[in-house]
């Protein structure tokens, strides 16, 4: 989204951000994209890591929803199945989604499921009622192998579709059923993540609140192992903002952590599964390379992320010789001195001649007037919220959270009107626009 300043004013106006020299970011832009360039060029040329295979309630989701708009679906099917491959990334586990269809025409052997170059050590099912008797044979085929399936929620027991539905529903209950026989250890349903406070608000368009993304790497940690699957990179103390990322590169292990707390500084002690080799740091900002410290026995090695801040290991195999220049010195990846973090808190609210708003704003919103915050209503104050689905629920949970906002202080909280627009006048050209 370039403009050259030929263009004039506005310039070339494209939908997305602004990218010229007029940004007060422009000068500091190839920070940014040196960085970007070498950590896509690390993961482009090597392969992702994954342990876990993830199949969610496709048949499920269609007949009861129809389908889905992507990225971006109406609903989520389950509530957690978003968001679970980051809980997954915070606990030390790689995921692969996958489909009935990869998963009947995989393998199963020694404990593993294959399909082409992947191969998983466990495979989740998410809340599935319905799948194909086909699929149920393969997840039964991998349990005879040795392989570890979680079902979360609940077990299939039907088929999709109606077409010799009886005959297809019980092929799906042999199968599962003969699966959850071979070993209760290994393969066996679970409880599904607590949904919590939730409750049935949208939450398929924003991030899910910091209290949902606990209780999910919560599940995580605590369901995962008492299968027998451990994370490839092990984390003393998981942190729900902290994610992490594994490649392979031949011999070379590679593990990306980012820190994607705005404000929070979290560190912690790390470990590779798998004996790795020596950890090097490589600074995607500088192009650098340094040996990065680790306790000598244990391979464990410590982490220590500032806010918004990543680090890039590769382990590189005792076998392949190192460099014998000196250790390079890596500087900080956070900003120069002189920069500094836009953070702070708010005394007031302006709510500029709202009338729609999400139910879960309209209680943020209460929150800060019921403890002592000012919010002026600018104009009116919102009683209704966007979109068409559960219209008459939300629409009356926004208003009840904005009446009882109003209620707590008149003198804090109020509606004030608008600044008058006064007369308009014909506006002029806009240079640069024919």
């Amino acid at each position: 989204n370039y403009s050259p300043p030929e263009a004039g004013f506005p310039g070339w106006v494209r939908y997305g951000t602004w990218l010229n020299e007029k940004n007060p970011w422009w000068p500091h832009l190839r920070r940014f994209t040196d960085y970007s360039a070498r950590l896509t060029t690390v993961h482009a040329e090597s392969d992702g890591q994954a342990s876990l295979a993830i199949l969610g309630p496709r048949a499920d989701e269609w007949a009861r929803h129809i389908r889905l708009y992507q990225p971006f679906p109406e609903v989520a099917v389950p509530w957690y199945h978003d968001a679970l491959p980051g809980a997954l990334a915070s606990a030390g586990y790689g995921s692969d989604f996958v489909s009935e269809r990869v998963l009947q025409e995989s393998t199963a052997g020694d404990g593993r499921l294959r399909f082409g170059p992947r191969e998983w050590d466990g495979l989740l099912v998410l809340d599935a009622e319905s799948l194909e008797p086909e699929t149920a044979r393969a997840i039964e085929g991998f349990a005879r192998a040795g392989g570890r399936v979680v079902f979360v929620g609940r077990a299939p027991d039907r088929s999709p579709g109606l077409h010799d539905a009886e005959a297809r529903d019980a092929l799906v209950r042999e199968a599962i059923e003969s699966a959850r026989a071979t070993d209760p250890a290994r393969v066996a349903v679970v409880p599904a993540p607590e949904k919590g406070p939730l409750g049935e608000l949208d939450q398929t368009r924003r991030p899910l609140p910091a209290f949902a993304r606990r209780q999910l790497l919560h599940w995580a940690t605590t369901t995962l192992p008492a299968f027998g699957l451990a994370p490839a990179v092990r984390i003393d103390a998981p942190h729900p903002d902290v994610a992490q990322l594994r490649h392979r590169d031949g011999a070379r292990e590679i593990v990306f952590f980012a820190n994607t707390s705005p404000s929070e500084t979290v560190a912690f002690r790390a470990a590779l599964q798998a004996s790795a080799g020596r950890p090097w740091r490589w600074d995607p900002e500088t192009g650098a390379r340094a040996p990065y410290p680790r306790e000598e026995g244990s391979g464990s090695f410590w982490v220590r992320l500032q806010p918004s801040e990543s680090l890039l290991l590769v382990f590189e195999p005792a076998e392949g010789g190192l460099p014998e220049a000196a250790p390079v010195r890596v500087r900080s990846s956070l900003p120069p001195p002189e920069w500094r973090a836009l953070s702070g808190e708010w005394e007031g609210l302006l709510v500029l001649d709202a009338e729609s708003l999400e139910p879960e704003t309209a209680r943020a919103i209460e929150g800060f007037a019921r403890s002592g915050g000012r919010v002026v209503f600018v104009g009116r104050a919102p009683e209704r919220s966007p979109g068409l689905r559960d219209a008459e629920a939300r629409d009356a949970l926004v208003r009840e959270a904005i009446e009882s906002a109003r209620a707590t202080d008149p003198a804090r909280v109020t509606v004030v009107p608008a600044p008058e627009k006064g007369p308009e006048e014909a506006p002029g050209p806009v240079p640069g626009i024919a």
